[in-house]
């Protein structure tokens, strides 16, 4: 019985949203199974669950990469960094490498109710919504995309 009950407990903890600790905001690890859409990473190979510390090695990249680069863009993503809202989605990529898909989003109530629920995507907002791909064994960052204005 409680074999079974810490399996339910476990196989939950993934699909919660959570508070980081570092930033404050909130953030969502999408499981292995939830079905997120080929067009995120089509070379694939497939896909796993993030770790916590995965999620933060992976944030700790993207942050690493943003500092070396002086622009006016990147620059306004670095001021930016404890107000977004963040959702997770792991990869495995070419010769089994852990890659993993960061979605950073401008907070408001609708992405706040839907973060653990789907993946959001949203049109123009500029700076306030963007992606990026961070290989967490290598450190490279790859796939910046970021939102245009409109």
């Amino acid at each position: 019985m409680h074999r079974f009950i810490l399996m339910i407990v476990l196989a939950g903890l993934c699909c919660f949203q959570t508070v980081s600790a570092q930033t404050g905001s909130l953030s969502h690890i999408f499981p292995a199974t939830y079905k997120a859409g080929k067009n995120i990473y089509p070379e694939a190979t497939g896909r796993f669950t993030p770790t916590a510390a995965e999620a933060r090695r992976a944030e700790e990249v993207v942050r690493k990469k943003l500092q070396q680069i002086n622009n006016k863009t990147l620059i306004s993503l670095r001021d930016n960094w404890n107000f977004y809202y963040r959702q997770y989605v792991g990869f495995i990529g070419e010769n089994g490498k852990k890659i993993i898909w960061i979605n950073f989003l401008w907070p408001d109530d609708e992405h706040e109710r839907n973060l653990a629920k789907q993946i959001i995507e949203v049109e123009d907002g500029g700076t306030h919504y963007w992606n990026v791909k961070a290989d967490i064994s290598s450190g490279r960052v790859f796939a910046l995309r970021i939102n245009s204005r409109g």
